[in-house]
C-alpha cells in the first residue's frame, strides 16, 4: 500500500516529492537494434537498451555519432534510448556511436563505443558488405581493412548535409577527444555489446517495467482539426525474461523472451498487422532460444541473422529456425526455415509453420585454403546457398507498405579470399533466381476479382566481383602517426527482371563499375571515388537507356592530430565534392518525355572547433549545389549557351554554437539559412531555421530542458509565406522507492509542455493554427 501511495504522489506532483537518486552498478548497454546489420539507412531508427538509466547523482548520458552530439534527439522509453533519424538523417559511411556518462565534475566516462555503418545510397541501391564470415548463420564480422562495396565514397567524412549538427539539437560539452577513434586515458575500454537474441550471462533473469503515459491537456485553435484522443492515460508493461547461458557439459542453452502490454489496444508496438487482426493487450514481441552442442547450434525465434549472399539471401532476421554445424576443419553446413515477413505476437510462435509465407534455405561452406597467418580472417572460402520461398501479400509488422504475393527459387555461389597478410581481399558472387507473382487465387486483394493474365516466371542472373588492396599500410610518419592507402575495384551486373524475396539491397537491370581510393594520413582521411553505371541492359527501344557518371571526393583534416599539436584552437577542416552526370544514350519513344541529360555538382566545406576545457563547440558549414539540365538532346553535341547555364543554384549556410557554462547549465544556438534560385524563372526561395536549446541540472536528480525552433519559408516574389514554430519544456526527475525484500526500484517521472504553431500564406489564402499539449508520465523498473 505504501508503494502505491508513493507512486501516486510522484505522478501528481510531477516528481517534486522525490529527492534522492539511487547509486547502483555501472550502466551498460544490453542490446541494440543495429549490431547485427551490415548497413542501415540514413533514416533508420536507432535503439539502445540499457540495463538501467543512470541516477542524477551518477551523472547524465551524452551520445555522439562521430563528433556530433545527438543526445537531445534521443527519447527515453523505459530503459530504451530511441533516435528517430527521419527528422535528422544519420551521417553516411562508417562512424562510431559513443555513449558517455558525464559526471558532476565534468568527467567523461565512456560506456560503450559501437560501430555504425550507414549506407550512402537509397535503400533500393544499398550495397552489401563484402566481409567474410566463417559461418553462414552469423552476421558478417566487421574488419577495418574492408570497404563497403559499390560506394564511391565510403567516407568517414560524410557530406555536410548529413554529418553536420542539425538545428534544434541540444548539445552538452564535447568529450575531451580530438578524433573519433581515440579512447580517453583512464577510461575503461568499451566492451563488446551483445547482439539481439544473444543473452548475456550477467543479465538479470527477470526485468519488469511499468509506465504511465498520459496527455493531460490538448488545445487546438485555428485550422487544426481535433484529434481522436485529446486526453488519455495509458499504462504500458514490459517484461524481459533472460535465462542467461546455462552449461551442461557440451550442451549450452540460453533464452530470452520479451513481452509488451498496453491498455491502449492500438499501441503501435502491439502486433496489429494482417497476421493478427485481434491483438491482445499483452503479447510476445520477441524471443530467442539458442542451443549449442559441440560443433552444432540451433536457434529458434528471431535475433540471429541468416544468409550471406547479397544478391540471393542477405541477413534475414525474421522469426524461425536456424540449424548449423561444423563438419570437420574445412566444411560447415546450415539450414533455416524463416517467416518471409517480420512478425511479432504469440500467433505463429515458431515462425515457419505457414508454408506460403516462408523462406527455406541451406548453405554449405568449404574452406579451400586456410590462412597460415593470424593477420587475415581466412584464406579461400567457397559458400553455396540454395533457397526457396513465398511471401503473402502482407506487410512487415513495423512497416506500412503496399505489397503483393511473391515466390522465388534460386541458388548462389560466393567466393571469399585474402592473402596471408590480409593486404589483398577478394569477394565475388553469382546468383540465379526464378521469380514470379502468383495468380489471383493467392493475391485476391491485388486483382479484386478481375480475371488477370498471370505473370510468367522469370529466371535471371546476377553477379559481382570486388577486390580491395592496401597499397600502403602502417607506414610510420613519426609521433605515432601512420599512413594507409587502399584501392577498391568492383564490378556488378543484375539482369532485367531479376528478383528474389531473400534480398533487396541491389538495383535491378543495372551494370555498374566502381573504383575508389581511400587514405588515412596521420588522422586525416581522404577518399576519391568514381562510379560508372547504366540501365536498360536489354536495349529495349521504348525504355530510356541512361548512363551515370558519379565522381566523389571527401577530405577530413583534424589539424590537432595531423600536426601532432595539442592546441584546442586548431580546428577540424572538412571538404567534399560530388559530381553526378546522368544522360540518355538511345532514342526512346517519346523522347521528349523520357530523355534526360542533367549534371549536378555540389561543393561542401566545414570547419569545427571543440574546446573541452571551456566547454565550447563552434562549427560552420557551407554548401553550394548547381543543377544543370542540358535538355534538349542536341545540347550533347552543340554548346548552346542557354543550355549550359544551371537550371537552379542553391546555397546553404549553417552555424552552431554550444557552451557548457557549468557542470549544471549549458545552452546552444543554431541558425541555418538556404537560398535556392531558379535561373529559368528568376524565383528564389529562402529558408531560415533558428534554434535555441537550454539545459539546467537543477539538482543531481532533476533536469529541465527547453527547446525552441522555427522554420520559415519565403520567396523573392512574395507569393507565399510559411512559418512553423516548435517550443517545448520538459522537467524530468529520477528517483528510487523501496520495494519488496529491500530492493531499490528506480523510476522516472516527467512533465512536458509543447506548442506547435503554423502560419501559412499562399497568395490570398491562409491556413493558421496552434496546438498546445501537456504530457506527463512515470515509469518504474523492477
Amino acid at each position: 500500500m505504501k508503494c502505491i501511495q508513493t507512486i501516486c504522489q510522484s505522478f501528481i506532483l510531477s516528481s517534486l516529492l522525490l529527492f534522492y537518486a539511487h547509486t547502483a552498478a555501472a550502466v551498460t548497454i544490453e542490446q541494440t537494434n543495429f549490431s547485427d546489420k551490415e548497413t542501415i539507412q540514413p533514416t533508420s531508427e536507432i535503439k539502445l537498451k540499457l540495463d538501467r538509466l543512470p541516477s542524477q547523482k551518477e551523472g547524465r548520458l551524452a551520445i555522439f555519432i562521430g563528433q556530433t552530439d545527438v543526445t537531445s534527439q534521443f527519447r527515453i522509453v523505459g530503459n530504451e534510448l530511441i533516435y528517430q533519424s527521419k527528422d535528422f538523417p544519420l551521417p553516411s559511411g562508417e562512424t562510431k556511436l559513443i555513449v558517455y556518462l558525464v559526471k558532476e565534475n565534468n568527467q567523461w566516462q565512456e560506456i560503450a563505443q559501437l560501430p555504425l555503418k550507414v549506407s550512402t545510397q537509397p535503400e533500393a541501391e544499398q550495397p552489401t558488405d563484402s566481409k567474410v564470415t566463417s559461418a553462414p548463420t552469423q552476421s558478417p564480422s566487421t574488419t577495418q581493412e574492408q570497404t563497403q562495396p559499390g560506394q564511391p565514397q565510403p567516407t568517414q567524412t560524410p557530406s555536410t548535409t548529413q554529418e553536420q549538427t542539425q538545428p534544434g539539437q541540444t548539445q552538452p560539452t564535447q568529450p575531451p577527444s580530438t578524433t573519433q577513434e581515440q579512447t580517453q586515458p583512464g577510461q575503461p575500454q568499451p566492451t563488446e555489446q551483445p547482439t539481439p537474441g544473444s543473452a548475456s550471462t550477467e543479465s538479470a533473469p527477470l526485468k519488469l517495467e511499468f509506465e504511465i503515459k498520459s496527455q493531460l491537456l490538448e488545445e487546438r485553435n485555428g485550422n487544426k482539426p481535433n484529434s481522436q484522443r485529446p486526453t488519455f492515460a495509458d499504462l504500458t508493461f514490459k517484461a524481459d525474461i533472460n535465462t542467461g547461458q546455462q552449461r551442461f557439459g557440451d550442451l549450452g542453452i540460453e533464452s530470452k523472451f520479451q513481452f509488451f502490454g498496453s491498455t491502449f489496444d492500438k499501441d503501435p508496438i502491439l502486433p496489429t498487422t494482417q497476421l493478427n487482426k485481434n491483438p491482445q493487450n499483452i503479447d510476445l514481441t520477441e524471443y530467442n532460444v539458442n542451443v549449442t552442442f559441440g560443433p552444432a547450434a540451433l536457434s529458434l525465434g528471431q535475433g540471429n541473422s541468416y544468409g550471406n549472399h547479397p544478391f540471393l539471401l542477405d541477413q534475414i532476421t525474421n522469426r524461425g529456425l536456424i540449424l548449423s554445424s561444423k563438419l570437420g576443419d574445412r566444411f560447415d553446413i546450415s539450414f533455416s526455415s524463416l517467416s518471409a515477413t517480420n512478425i511479432i505476437g504469440i500467433d505463429n510462435f515458431l515462425g515457419f509453420t505457414e508454408y506460403d509465407n516462408n523462406i527455406t534455405a541451406a548453405t554449405l561452406g568449404f574452406q579451400i585454403v586456410k590462412n597460415s597467418s593470424q593477420e587475415g580472417p581466412r584464406g579461400v572460402r567457397l559458400e553455396g546457398t540454395w533457397m526457396t520461398g513465398s511471401r503473402k501479400p502482407i506487410s512487415n509488422v513495423d512497416q506500412g507498405e503496399v505489397v503483393d504475393a511473391e515466390e522465388s527459387d534460386g541458388f548462389g555461389l560466393r567466393l571469399l579470399a585474402n592473402d596471408n597478410s590480409n593486404r589483398l581481399r577478394i569477394d565475388g558472387g553469382f546468383a540465379r533466381s526464378t521469380f514470379s507473382d502468383p495468380s489471383q487465387r493467392k493475391d485476391p486483394q491485388l486483382t479484386e476479382g478481375v480475371n488477370v493474365v498471370p505473370v510468367e516466371p522469370a529466371t535471371k542472373n546476377a553477379y559481382y566481383m570486388q577486390a580491395d588492396y592496401d597499397l600502403l599500410r602502417g607506414v610510420k610518419l613519426g609521433n605515432d602517426r601512420t599512413l594507409k592507402l587502399t584501392l577498391t575495384a568492383r564490378h556488378e551486373r543484375i539482369d532485367p527482371q531479376y528478383n528474389t524475396i531473400g534480398a533487396s539491397s541491389f538495383t535491378v537491370d543495372q551494370l555498374a563499375n566502381t573504383l575508389s581510393l581511400n587514405g588515412e594520413i596521420a588522422g586525416a582521411t581522404v577518399t576519391l571515388g568514381q562510379i560508372w553505371s547504366e540501365n536498360n541492359l536489354a536495349d529495349i527501344a521504348n525504355i530510356a537507356k541512361n548512363k551515370n557518371r558519379n565522381t566523389a571526393f571527401n577530405l577530413n583534416v583534424p589539424l590537432q592530430t595531423l600536426l601532432a599539436l595539442k592546441n584546442t584552437l586548431l580546428p577540424t577542416l572538412k571538404y567534399s565534392f560530388l559530381r553526378n552526370h546522368q544522360f540518355t544514350v538511345n532514342n526512346p519513344i517519346p523522347a521528349e518525355r523520357l530523355e534526360v541529360d542533367q549534371l549536378d555538382t555540389t561543393h561542401t566545406f566545414g570547419i569545427e572547433w571543440n574546446i573541452p576545457n571551456s566547454g565550447i563547440m563552434l562549427s560552420y558549414n557551407f554548401s553550394s549545389t548547381f543543377k544543370d539540365n542540358r535538355k534538349p538532346s542536341e545540347a550533347l553535341e552543340g554548346d548552346d549557351p542557354s543550355n549550359q547555364q544551371p537550371d537552379s543554384q542553391e546555397f546553404t549556410n549553417m552555424i552552431m554554437f554550444d557552451w557548457q557554462i557549468s557542470p549544471r547549465f549549458g545552452f546552444n544556438l543554431g541558425y541555418m539559412w538556404t537560398s535556392s534560385r531558379s535561373l529559368q524563372t528568376g524565383l528564389t526561395n529562402f529558408t531560415g531555421n533558428p534554434t535555441l536549446g537550454l539545459r539546467w541540472q537543477m539538482d543531481p536528480s532533476m533536469m529541465l530542458m527547453v527547446n525552441l525552433s522555427r522554420n520559415e519559408n519565403t520567396d523573392s516574389l512574395n507569393q507565399g509565406f510559411n512559418r512553423d514554430d516548435d517550443f517545448n519544456v520538459t522537467l524530468t526527475r529520477m528517483f528510487t522507492i523501496d520495494g519488496p525484500a529491500g530492493l531499490k526500484l528506480p523510476g522516472t517521472v516527467f512533465l512536458r509542455y509543447g506548442m506547435l504553431s503554423n502560419i501559412n500564406r499562399l497568395f490570398e489564402d491562409s491556413t493558421d493554427g496552434t496546438i498546445h499539449t501537456v504530457n506527463g508520465g512515470i515509469s518504474i523498473s523492477f
